[in-house]
């Protein structure tokens, strides 16, 4: 099947589809993807989606006010009911069908709503795209959305992330329970915690680069999707520590990732009389000495100093935080005190 690219966003997600069916071939025009390999991977989308919409209460593509006509649409050239979840979706798509273009919904264009932030770009682009595309784009969402992360009070954004080796994406939305990801910031704690899943969750067989991540403002109402930002993670390099990558680094730096309940300064009802753990600032800093070291540009004497000082300036303490203290230094004089000996 030969799939159009159009210079947007959504190009990423019919990429995405290409990396995972393996073989394809990509122009600067098209991508042309093996019928049957292409069923594959929609099928490998069905899966991913039809887990979901089973533990979440509404699980589909998330669409503003203006989007749902051109999705209804697109939806309508393949006679699906405008009711279809998106596992029905994916599995009963064979073949392109000659219909009228539709307008892009923003989920595969949401770049073009920070149209203010790009100088000379005064006003917003209209795009047309084929249907065969929006729903194939949507198979790549699903593929490449691992979850959501909280990022204030009652506040959320989307997570998409990128892999230009396949079979990395299907794991990984396999086996994260619930979609929960701990936080987004500092990404340094982000790119060790979702190193150690890869870790955890991907074949030894399957080769890890890079991932590409992009932090997404989900439509809702009038409101289009929105990218709020990106970043790569060097999985590669991390991986090349895999022994570093244990249950108590993953801790840690789930520790410097959550808001709200660690001493941020976000959490305004937090009783102040109560005896307080760790503050996150501690856990980002120490995440942050950790994340230098795995990637050479920190002395590990640095690391053990931060992390043992404030344990021994403690040791007679009743307070809850020594229990923290313990994990970390457990984890810096055990796991990377290991290191010296190789």
């Amino acid at each position: 099947m030969q799939v159009p690219l159009y210079n947007i966003f959504g190009d990423n997600y019919i990429l995405q589809l290409a990396a995972e069916a393996k073989e394809a071939r990509i122009t600067p025009n098209y991508v042309e993807i093996e019928d049957g390999m292409l069923a594959r991977v929609l099928g490998m989308a069905a899966e991913i989606a039809e887990d979901k919409e089973k533990s979440q209460k509404k699980f589909s593509i998330p669409l503003s006010g203006n989007d749902r006509k051109p999705w209804e649409e697109a939806l309508s050239c393949y006679n699906f009911p405008q009711a279809a979840t998106l596992s029905q979706i994916f599995r009963g798509f064979s073949q392109v069908k000659e219909c009228d273009e539709v307008s892009a919904p923003s989920f595969i264009k949401p770049e073009h709503y920070e149209f203010g932030r790009v100088p000379g770009k005064v006003e917003k682009e209209k795009i047309e795209v084929e249907p065969h595309y929006v729903i194939l784009a949507a198979a790549g969402w699903v593929l490449s959305r691992i979850g959501r992360a909280k990022v204030g009070n009652n506040e959320y954004v989307g997570v998409n992330v990128f892999s230009p080796q396949g079979g990395i994406l299907y794991e990984l939305s396999k086996g994260l329970e619930n979609s929960y990801i701990p936080g987004i910031s500092p990404e340094t704690a982000f790119s060790l915690w979702i190193s150690k899943k890869v870790s955890d969750l991907v074949k030894s067989s399957i080769m890890v680069s890079f991932l590409r991540v992009y932090i997404m403002t989900d439509a809702g109402g009038n409101k289009p999707n929105v990218i709020n930002g990106g970043f790569t993670v060097d999985v590669g390099k991390i991986l090349s520590k895999r022994d570093l990558l244990t249950d108590r680094l993953e801790i840690i730096a789930r520790r410097a990732l959550e808001i709200g309940d660690r001493g941020d300064k976000e959490d305004k009802n937090k009783d102040k009389n109560k005896k307080e753990h760790i503050a996150r600032d501690y856990y980002i800093k120490l995440v942050n000495y950790i994340y230098e070291y795995i990637n050479g540009s920190k002395r590990i004497e640095d690391l053990l100093y931060f992390a043992n000082r404030d344990l021994l300036m403690n040791l007679d303490s009743d307070d809850d935080k020594v229990k923290e203290l313990r994990l970390i230094s457990a984890y810096v004089n055990g796991e990377l005190l290991k290191e010296l000996k190789r």
